[in-house]
């Protein structure tokens, strides 16, 4: 692009979201981010990718950069798989401070971390394929450096075999006093049956680590505190518990209609939102590998400015009469080829 700026790294990454032949001007998507920005008086943010503190830090300087040139409100398209409960925290926190409500755009998976922070927001608006999940927390699985488990699946296992345990004495412990007639006593089917449980249950309980199931609950309290310092007066009564506790996987699908059961103020996309998220799509709807933070104003912004310095590249050079030859490149105005050859200089 002659005379052009080469775009940042950000933009071509964003850019690339959308096929070029869609674009025109470079980012199609200008008229919807200028309605947005306009209609709900907010800066507009997309963040894909987990959370972690490269693009926590990322959107927050981001946010800081702007100054007294910042909105009132803000929106942020928050598309990920879970990541740092503590980076989540921190980031809701920042935005609480900086803006005085959050629009949190859900047109993705938006698991774990990324539900704790819409526990801080003050909206929540879902596109057709936005979906939260459960607050429960990941941990390392034993002896493995990157696969993750539910704190949830320890819990389960042993509320399970608790569970177990108690219903197998209790049939053992009836069936031994009613079967025999009562000629065993209450007392003597009652060790018999904890022996029986015991020689049973035993090996199954000695496998759950209690170090384990204790580094799993600190986690959790630490969700339920982050929990209730985000917590504007969004969600319902008992939800955040319901959050952590109630659901049976990590990946559960908690979709618009499931978080209207849990937070007050739930809706669809606008449709100016929703415009915008069939024009990208990309990494708004699908999160990404690493993570990806795009202020769309700013971004917009910039590529007006580019497109600016283009035309006036491309004035300055109609003007300087410059023509383009029958091959497509430009040729000084007063020379002539004829046969390809140039006459200039000729006797």
């Amino acid at each position: 692009m002659p005379g052009g700026r080469k775009p940042k790294p950000a933009e071509v990454a964003f850019s690339m979201t959308t096929p070029a032949k869609k674009r025109s001007p470079k980012y199609r998507c200008s008229k919807q981010v200028n309605a947005l920005l306009e209609e709900f008086q907010s800066d507009l943010y997309v963040y894909s990718g987990p959370i972690e503190d490269s693009g926590v830090d990322q959107l927050c300087r981001k946010i800081a950069a702007k100054g007294k040139a910042k909105r009132t409100n803000v929106s942020l398209f928050l598309t990920t798989h879970g990541g740092d409960a503590h980076g989540a925290y921190r980031l809701a926190r920042w935005l609480q401070r900086s803006y005085e409500k959050i629009r949190l755009l859900v047109a993705g998976p938006c698991k774990s971390a990324g539900t704790l922070l819409a526990v801080g927001s003050n909206h929540l608006a879902f596109g057709d394929y936005g979906e939260l999940g459960p607050l429960d927390i990941q941990i390392n699985k034993p002896d493995e450096i990157f696969n993750m488990e539910s704190g949830l699946d320890t819990l389960q296992a042993l509320t399970t075999v608790t569970t177990h345990a108690f219903k197998s004495f209790e049939t053992y412990m009836l069936e031994l006093v009613t079967k025999s007639g009562r000629a065993i006593s209450t007392k003597t089917a009652s060790d018999i049956s904890s022996q029986l449980v015991s020689g049973i249950f035993t090996p199954v309980a000695a496998q759950i680590d209690p170090y384990r199931v204790g580094e799993i609950e600190r986690q959790m309290t630490i969700a339920k505190a982050y929990g209730d310092r985000l917590e504007k007066g969004n969600l319902k009564t008992g939800a955040l518990e319901r959050l952590i506790n109630d659901y049976p996987s990590h990946g559960f699908v908690i979709d618009a209609a499931e978080a209207a059961e849990l937070f007050k103020s739930v809706s669809a996309l606008d449709p100016a939102e929703q415009a915008l998220v069939d024009e990208i799509q990309g990494r708004i709807v699908r999160a990404s590998a690493e993570p990806l933070v795009v202020d769309l104003g700013a971004t917009v912004k910039e590529d007006a400015e580019l497109e600016k310095e283009d035309s006036n590249v491309r004035e300055q050079a109609d003007g300087g009469g410059i023509q383009p030859d029958a091959a497509g490149k430009p040729e000084a105005a007063g020379s002539s080829k004829p046969n390809g050859k140039s006459h200039e200089g000729a006797s």
